[in-house]
């Protein structure tokens, strides 16, 4: 039996979420109906390609597009109100109706009432079963929430890291434990969120991991033996600079090894500022790169390093995909002991865990797998069979499809 799903996303595609792209393009492949609502317009390149394979980006309505929001207060938007409610009457009295009042309802005031209904009129027309979340930001909850109400389908919302940890985000979310418990369900992608959400808003959750497409992250034979790489974006929680600082102690130690530093974001300039200081000339920086640029990076190094930390304002990093993307690829990590990865990284095993904020763990961590090439190979397998059991994309879709289908639509 098809389904037919709503996803609402902040930006899609996205390179950095790749993991949502995941999931929809497999619910897809399952013989689903995927329409997407996003806040923002996309004009990233890197997963425009497999967005278009699939036939996504026809099938992607963008909020920020939309007439509502191109009027400022004033006569234009009544206008426009006026003539939009009078058409969506003659097509159906129901859902217009409808529309307005739950607009109404949930708006603070009476142009923000117009907006919401300018907002959403075009979603109440389509041909939807189920309404997902792909965050749970605020704007996100109240979007399916309004949605659900008025197309009267069941809901579920999915939380994973930002949205649940950031103080501004947190207490923005606890304005709506009601909605939350209105939710035909709640998803989250470890164990450690499941445990968060029951604590702190006595909630009940189901484990759908991010996953990955085990086909695209493959095992590569063309390793270098001294390299050292880092993916993801410049900024706090990352904890990048404490690599960078282990990278100047294994200099110091006289270990010979390369260092490669891959993306962007705001503490670029900064980490850049300290590999100078530092005078580590053989520390690079790729900037961002595309999917199939990373996965040849990946193939080349041998050990994958991310120092997570929680940064000052609650944000962190549970379970990160890029740490599965090269499990994967049989690249032995080394990761900070933070945030649940014990559920994803098996100290000694698959990988090495390490105390945050720790440039001396971390470079005793990176060494024990340099010098041991047995402990280095072995830990990759089991690296890759973690994820083939668990963080599979075709297992966790199917859990999804499980889930939508045991509800009554």
């Amino acid at each position: 039996m098809s389904v037919k799903i709503l996803y609402i996303v902040n930006q899609f595609p996205k390179s950095s979420e790749t993991f949502i792209l995941n999931e929809i393009t497999g619910l897809k492949k399952l013989g689903h109906e995927i329409t997407i609502l996003s806040f923002n317009k996309s004009n990233e390149k890197i997963t425009r390609s497999k967005t278009e394979i699939h036939d996504l980006s026809k099938r992607t309505i963008c909020l920020s597009s939309i007439e509502s929001t191109r009027f400022s207060r004033g006569i234009d938007k009544l206008i426009s109100f006026f003539e939009k409610f009078v058409y969506d009457f003659s097509r159906s009295p129901s859902k217009a109706f409808k529309l307005f009042l739950v607009s109404k309802k949930h708006s603070e005031n009476f142009w923000n009432f117009l907006s919401t209904y300018l907002k959403f009129r075009r979603f109440v027309f389509l041909d939807i079963e189920i309404i997902k979340t792909s965050f749970s930001t605020s704007e996100a909850i109240d979007s399916a929430f309004i949605l659900s109400k008025v197309l009267r389908k069941p809901f579920f919302l999915t939380f994973r890291a930002y949205e649940l940890y950031r103080k501004d985000y947190l207490k923005e979310l606890k304005k709506r434990v009601r909605i939350l418990k209105s939710a035909s369900g709640i998803f989250t992608i470890s164990l450690y969120n499941q445990k968060y959400l029951q604590k702190l808003f006595g909630i009940d959750s189901f484990i759908i991991h991010s996953a990955i497409d085990l086909n695209l992250f493959k095992p590569s034979k063309k390793k270098s033996k001294k390299r050292i790489i880092f993916v993801g974006r410049f900024v706090e929680k990352k904890g990048l600079i404490y690599l960078i600082k282990a990278c100047n102690i294994l200099s110091k130690r006289g270990v010979v090894f390369d260092c490669v530093l891959i993306g962007n974001g705001p503490g670029m300039s900064d980490c850049e500022r300290l590999v100078r200081k530092l005078n580590l000339s053989n520390v690079f920086f790729k900037g961002s790169l595309s999917v199939d640029e990373v996965r040849k990076e990946l193939s080349e190094a041998s050990v994958f390093v991310l120092p997570c930390v929680i940064a000052n304002d609650g944000n962190r990093d549970i379970l990160p995909n890029v740490l599965k993307e090269a499990m994967a690829m049989e690249l032995p990590v080394v990761t900070s002991d933070i945030c649940g990865i014990s559920e994803l990284v098996e100290n000694g095993v698959s990988g090495i865990l390490v105390p945050p904020k720790n440039p001396v763990a971390i470079a005793d961590a990176i060494i024990k797998i340099l010098e041991n090439p047995t402990l280095a190979k072995n830990m990759g397998l089991a690296g890759r069979k973690k994820i083939k059991k668990d963080y599979n994309i075709t297992t966790e879709v199917k859990k999804l499809e499980k889930m939508f289908k045991n509800i009554s639509i």
